[in-house]
């Protein structure tokens, strides 16, 4: 058999787990510590660096036209390792490499001795490919064996050293400098996250959206449900403080809801528990209202279609904005004519703290905000980040925005900043769900598709926290509170997080 490829194919290791909570989240059962999450890391003649998550590690790797390995099948051997076996599949290439007589082998596969490694990755979004640089912890040592006919490891002349090794030199030139998660640079974390708790309606991506820390609202797509017949159907699960409700059937079939915003709570009602007051938007420009028990019929909202986000600061009171690049009201009875806002900016999401202000951001890099009686000019804030595609205001004075390649840019009330990379993981590749919320000034929070959460303390971000260890990726979280927010996942999965400054017996539902 011939050896004579390359393979570039690393293993990063998040940080290790996050704090333990002491009491139950959000009728939550005690968290348990959570291991490392590691990522899979794969560059070939055939592949450019693709990052995978822990426990989705690819089943096969295209080495180049002629080579690949298939029928990988992976295992944590240790926290700082891993191992696969599988089939060395190779052409032999005949004439043109068209075809020709194939050898397979059985294969094992070594990872360990992780490192600090600069690598590039690549993602693929609306079929354009997007190349950047980040440092992450990585195996710098890839060994494959193949088994004798015993089935036992061959000798050491066997074995293939697929190691890419481990350059100490600093990353490709960025506008950003590498993240420092060194002793000193960042808080170790403002918030103790629970246990995961199946909470969603099904499988796809989820929303969440707080009132308060007795009110939440959970949707997501489940295309399993009965008479389905291939599409997704739309469902909720609500939190009333005590427990979640059964999932709810609302919308439109075959729509995907995109987003979801719960009025924030307030101390000035005059009830004890006033009831949850919501407002989601699909891809096909309907809006539904959901009182605490039911929804609204869909109310075809933007003739434009695709709504892509919505912001409702108080009861009765929204914003929402669609791909197109406009914007429309919500009074309480109608929605508005929508208004363009920058248009072929592809907005994406909208964040409003007032009703005299909101803030806006587009896959085209640029933001744009309303006074309460006009927009402004867009503004390019993210020249090459990818594209904005989430933005929080937890004040008029203060917003933070994500882009595709999890950098964060803040604003003051009167500039924006530079971008800063924070993440590991993808934040929200997909731009569905809202993977950032920020409570105040002095907490934020942003979650991403390894299963990582970030949290700010009004200077800096922390190392991540691995919160979930299920497939499926965070795709939003909600702070209603400068103490509490709850993340979940692509799997109907929740998971809550309390302040540690708390006193235990702060922490029930």
């Amino acid at each position: 058999m011939r050896t004579a490829f390359c393979l570039l194919a690393l293993l990063a290791v998040m940080s290790p787990a996050g704090r333990a909570e002491p009491a139950r989240p959000y009728g939550g059962k005690a968290p348990a510590a959570v291991g490392a999450s590691p990522q899979l890391y794969v560059a070939t003649g055939a592949e450019p660096g693709v990052l995978y998550s822990w426990p989705r590690f690819p089943k096969a790797i295209q080495v180049d036209d002629s080579t690949g390995l298939y029928g990988l099948r992976w295992s944590r051997s240790s926290l700082s390792a891993a191992r696969a076996t599988g089939t060395i599949s190779e052409d032999l290439c005949t004439k043109s490499c068209a075809g020709g007589p194939v050898e397979k082998f059985p294969v094992v596969l070594e990872a360990s001795r992780p490192g600090l490694c600069p690598v590039t990755t690549s993602e693929v979004r609306s079929h354009e490919t997007y190349q950047y640089s980040r440092r992450v912890y990585v195996y710098a040592e890839l060994i494959g064996q193949l088994p004798n006919s015993s089935g036992a490891p061959s000798a050491a002349k066997s074995v293939l050293d697929l190691s890419p090794g481990c350059s100490s030199g600093p990353l490709p030139s960025t506008n950003w400098p590498p993240v420092d998660w060194g002793s000193g640079s960042a808080p170790a974390g403002l918030l103790a996250w629970g246990r995961l708790q199946p909470v969603g309606p099904g499988r796809g991506t989820e929303l969440v959206s707080c009132a308060s820390t007795s009110s939440c609202l959970v949707v997501g797509g489940n295309p399993s449900y009965p008479g389905a017949r291939g599409a997704v159907v739309n469902e909720s699960s609500y939190w009333n403080g005590t427990s979640w409700s059964a999932a709810q059937r609302f919308g439109v079939n075959a729509t995907s809801v995109t987003s979801v915003s719960c009025a924030p709570a307030t101390s000035a009602a005059k009830v004890a528990k006033p009831s949850a007051w919501c407002v989601a938007v699909d891809d096909a420009g309907d809006a539904m209202v959901f009182n605490g028990l039911r929804w609204t019929a869909p109310v075809p909202a933007d003739r434009y279609g695709n709504l892509g986000s919505v912001s409702c600061p108080r009861r009765g009171a929204c914003m929402a904005v669609d791909y197109t690049g406009r914007a429309l009201a919500y009074d309480g009875q109608h929605w508005l004519t929508p208004v363009a806002i920058d248009l072929g900016g592809n907005v994406r999401s909208v964040s409003c703290p007032a009703t005299t202000f909101c803030m806006a951001v587009g896959s085209d890099g640029r933001a744009v905000s309303y006074d309460g009686t006009s927009w402004s000019a867009p503004r390019l804030i993210d020249r090459d980040g990818g594209g904005l595609f989430a933005v929080s205001c937890p004040s008029t004075r203060f917003c933070v925005a994500v882009d595709f390649l999890a950098r964060v840019l803040t604003w003051d009330g009167a500039s924006w900043s530079a971008p800063r990379y924070v993440g590991v993981g993808t934040a929200g590749a997909d731009g569905y769900g809202a993977p950032i919320s920020c409570a105040s000034t002095h907490l934020c929070v942003l979650v991403d598709r390894a299963g990582n959460a970030f949290t700010y303390d009004g200077r800096a971000w922390s190392a991540p926290t691995f919160v979930d260890p299920r497939a499926g990726g965070l795709s939003s979280v909600s702070c209603p509170s400068a103490t509490s927010c709850v993340a979940v996942d692509d799997s109907g999965d929740a998971v809550a997080a309390r302040s540690v400054n708390l006193r235990p017996d702060a922490l029930g539902p």
